[in-house]
């Protein structure tokens, strides 16, 4: 397999936040770190969140699929699909990494179709992963850059990016 120990398959900076509404600059990179695609978003609410499908692929290594952005505003099944972000011709850019095989490429794309679908029963180990800010804690503030961080050992964390 291809992956990186870590991997982040998205940054983004708090623009505003009040007791309305976040604007947030959300990012996508590949596997490379390289930056290809980016939006503005506007969404009701205080705490963001957002959801990954995540992969068992082997005994320690997982994958981790960016499928929504919600917040405490707006529920988790009227989030803002994030798959058109990095859907190349049905391959998962935030995947994509100098050197992989076409056995990789293959297997990701495979992966990648039945979550945009949700027929997902057939993923063996499959299960959903959320990151957030809480209002109370504060956690994402405006004028930082954050990034999400995949750990292949499973597990996903956001943290602020100081680069």
């Amino acid at each position: 397999m291809f992956l990186k120990k870590e991997t982040v398959p998205i940054r983004f900076k708090i623009l505003k936040k009040d007791t309305a509404e976040i604007k947030f600059v959300i990012k996508f990179y590949d596997q490379d770190y390289v930056e290809f695609n980016t939006d503005t978003i506007t969404l009701q609410g205080q705490e963001l969140s957002f959801d990954f499908n995540v992969v068992p692929v082997t005994k320690n290594l997982n994958i981790a699929f960016p499928t929504k952005i919600f917040t405490n505003k707006i529920p988790a099944k009227e989030g803002i699909l994030l798959f058109k972000y990095y859907d190349d011709k049905g391959f998962p850019q935030t995947m994509s990494i100098n050197g992989a095989d076409s056995a990789y490429i293959n297997r990701m794309t495979e992966l990648f179709a039945k979550i945009k679908s949700g027929n997902t029963e057939n993923i063996q180990g499959i299960y959903g992963s959320m990151v957030q800010d809480i209002a109370k804690l504060n956690e994402f503030e405006v004028n930082h850059i954050y990034k999400i961080i995949i750990h292949t050992k499973g597990g996903i964390e956001v943290t602020e990016d100081f680069n």
